[in-house]
């Protein structure tokens, strides 16, 4: 299951696009390279840890 997880990542991480995987109430699982790299370039407080940020909010 890591070994999925890690290449899930890796695919993810290669798209240029800015990519967020939430869950059902709206916390963030997962954001590729493009989305952290969009918030950090764009002053964004959250860092990159973005696991348990509520999108919707």
């Amino acid at each position: 299951m890591e070994n999925t997880y890690a290449f899930l990542s890796l695919v993810l991480d290669s798209i240029t696009e800015h990519i967020v995987v939430i869950d059902e109430v709206g916390d963030i699982q997962f954001v590729n390279k493009s989305w952290t790299a969009f918030a950090n370039n764009n002053d964004c407080v959250v860092g990159d840890d973005w696991r348990g940020v509520n999108y919707i909010e």
